[in-house]
């Protein structure tokens, strides 16, 4: 019986000390190190959350742009290295080289006049200059204005643009650049078609060759 409890004492004496042990070595870590390993847990907890949020790492594919609707047929001119999307009622021709026409069809009083001159060529300044002396010529009396407002301008390079209102209709013209070409164009817009709008939109699909 004495062995017995000699031994029941022994055991419980040995799984004292390794419970104090155990608690030893628990409490001996210091602030220091607990809040570090803290700070680590919430780090990558953050690093989740902001990798799920941005769809990094998730398998989610990056949306890319939409490209623009066609406004309309692209086509190629036969007279110069250009081509743009004609809306439909619209017709392009060659005027004569180095100009062509896009005339609405039903008023072909209403065209837009195009030319490209190389930039090996020809000189922005002076083609500017040009076009507001051709705005002009419409008009002498008239009031020559430089067109400010983005919403009246092709969305192209470097654009730029004057107009005019003249009896019957109105008149305005725009140079503006491609990698290789300077392009200048002349709207003569009548008062009962004013499709100006459109032919801006067919001269933002311009592309040079």
């Amino acid at each position: 019986m004495k062995i017995w409890k000699v031994a029941f004492t022994s055991t419980a004496l040995i799984l004292l000390l390794s419970a104090c042990g155990t608690s030893d070595e628990t409490d001996s870590a210091t602030p220091e190190e607990t809040e570090e390993v803290a700070g680590d847990q919430e780090a990558s907890e953050d690093t989740t959350d902001e990798q799920t949020e941005t769809g990094e790492d998730t398998g989610e594919a990056a949306e890319e742009p939409e490209a623009a609707e066609p406004i309309g047929e692209r086509v190629e001119s036969d007279n110069q290295p250009f081509s743009l999307e004609l809306v439909e009622g619209y017709s392009l021709t060659a005027e004569e080289p180095n100009r062509d026409v896009v005339y609405f069809n039903e008023n072909d009083a209403t065209f837009m006049r195009i030319e490209t001159i190389s930039k090996e060529e020809g000189d922005r300044t002076q083609l500017i200059d040009t076009l507001k002396q051709t705005i002009q010529a419409s008009d002498s009396a008239g009031s020559l204005m430089e067109i400010s407002s983005p919403t009246k301008l092709p969305i192209v390079d470097m654009p730029v643009g004057y107009e005019m209102d003249v009896e019957g209709g109105q008149v305005s013209g725009y140079v503006f650049e491609t990698e290789l070409h300077y392009v200048r164009a002349t709207i003569y817009d009548v008062s009962d078609a004013m499709k100006t709008g459109e032919f801006i939109q067919m001269l933002s699909t311009l592309q040079t060759k």
